[in-house]
């Protein structure tokens, strides 16, 4: 702390290496404050110290959502969250009025109004919070229709006018909130089996689509996979970048699974004293509370599904397992492990004389388990071998001159057409990953990122890009 307070004093910068806050900044201010919160030392820290520190802290909260590195982002939002703790200890010591710093200089102390709001809030946190011009009702607007049925108390929820935002992340960024509100961020998937899934979640919150099928307890495969835009508009009347909980009063009801529009809560805007979304424009939003929302939704008819969603970055938990790997256990008979299905692509010993049997030894037949059995036949024709990292496998001189053999036909047919073939680097940068969002967002649970180059950490990580289309 001192050494901080020597170069705040002896230099015109205002960071620790330079004008703007870097990495450096951030790792001593969030360390300073977990150390002065451990041992008290709140009263004792100069006042320039303090003052920077939570300068620091105060850029850090609005991209802290957004931080690639998940045990970060939880230190970091901690440590916002003592703030307000910090301020009235201070306040306390000092009588509301001055702090004397090391050096014996009596100033302002900072004021406990600046204090940040709890973790939840952090993705629309600002201490000026600007305010917004409200929006003429449009009564052409079916959105606005509704509303006006459903909720006929015109004060139970507020229309107002703002910059337009296509992303969560826009209006997070150009529109923001007082502490305990927030924005939403919104997803609409299609499964051909289970139908069609409007996913709001807080904007902190991540959502993996193979993990969301568990949650819903969908059998079966499950492929829940980004809707295009003409299915958007044909389901929820609604264009890409306007989507929002209040859009499925729009829904058409129905009885075929395949075709209904199914709608799932995040249980973390339910804690908000009010919920933001767009009414099918983006530069307006609808300001209401989760009950007033709720209530909206059953005069609609929806009946939403109400689902836990991890700070985005962050495994969801899993059920109580060994300590040592961390994998789920089951309390399990000899004779449940002994019946259990085998792992796929074992090789199963029988009888060579029973009819029907191959000599490859299959567990499982096509029309009973197609999955199992294509598994084991393209793995026993040795055509196909795993490896050891997950989703990566080896192709074997089989398989790979079938592959050989598609292509020499395969460019004969195409050059014919003029078209010319080109290759693009596997990384791509998170910016170019990221400019097509509503594109990436369906598997980026997936998306793997290198961090480290030899002994140094990237300055930026780079993805190993799961499409062509972004980096094109």
């Amino acid at each position: 702390m001192t050494k901080i307070d020597q170069h705040l004093t002896s230099s015109n910068e205002s960071h620790l290496t330079g004008n703007t806050p870097t990495i450096t900044d951030a790792v001593v201010a969030l360390s300073a404050a977990a150390v002065m919160e451990k041992w008290n030392l709140v009263a004792s820290v100069p006042t320039r110290v303090m003052t920077w520190i939570r300068t620091i802290v105060q850029k850090l909260e609005t991209t802290l959502p957004y931080l690639i590195i998940p045990g970060w982002r939880e230190f970091g939002l901690h440590r916002c969250n003592c703030w307000a703790r910090w301020n009235e200890s201070i306040a306390a010591q000092s009588g509301g009025g001055t702090t004397a710093d090391a050096g014996g200089a009596a100033t302002a102390s900072i004021p406990a109004a600046a204090a940040a709001p709890a973790p939840a809030a952090v993705a629309t946190l600002n201490t000026n919070v600007p305010t917004y011009e409200a929006a003429s009702m449009d009564t052409g607007n079916p959105i606005i229709q509704k509303l006006q049925a459903f909720v006929p108390n015109g004060a139970d929820y507020t229309l107002y006018q703002h910059e337009a935002c296509s992303t969560a992340e826009d209006l997070v960024a150009k529109v923001p909130l007082p502490p305990k509100q927030s924005h939403t961020k919104n997803l609409f998937l299609r499964d051909k089996k289970h139908g069609h899934y409007l996913i709001t979640v807080d904007p902190t919150s991540g959502v993996n689509t193979k993990e969301l099928g568990k949650l819903l307890n969908l059998s079966g495969k499950v492929n829940l996979r980004l809707a295009d835009e003409a299915l958007l508009d044909a389901k929820l009347k609604v264009k890409p970048g306007c989507v929002g909980p209040l859009g499925m009063a729009l829904a058409e009801p129905t009885d075929d699974e395949a075709e209904k529009v199914n709608f799932v809560l995040d249980a973390k805007l339910l804690t908000y004293d009010k919920i933001h979304s767009h009414p099918l424009r983006n530069d307006q939003s609808v300001s209401m509370t989760p009950a007033t929302l709720q209530s909206y939704l059953k005069q609609a008819g929806v009946e939403p599904i109400i689902l836990d969603f991890p700070v985005q970055g962050v495994k969801p938990p899993v059920a109580e397992g060994n300590a040592e790997n961390d994998t789920p256990t089951t309390v399990a008979s000899k004779k449940d492990k002994k019946d259990a299905p085998k792992k796929a692509g074992a090789v199963v010993k029988k009888d060579a004389g029973k009819k029907g049997e191959t000599k490859l030894a299959l567990q499982f037949k096509k029309n009973e388990n197609f999955a199992q059995w294509y598994t084991d036949v393209i793995v026993l024709s040795e055509m196909i071998s795993y490896y050891d990292i997950s989703g990566c496998y080896i192709l074997r001189p089989w398989s790979y001159k079938m592959w050989e053999l598609v292509q020499e036909w395969f460019n004969v047919q195409i050059q014919k057409l003029g078209v010319e073939n080109s290759y693009f680097p596997m990384f791509v940068s998170q910016e170019r990953l990221e400019k097509e969002k509503d594109h990436v967002e369906g598997f980026a649970p997936e998306v793997a990122w290198v961090t480290r180059s030899g002994d140094g950490e990237l300055a930026r990580p780079i993805a190993v890009r799961p499409t062509s289309e972004t980096i094109m």
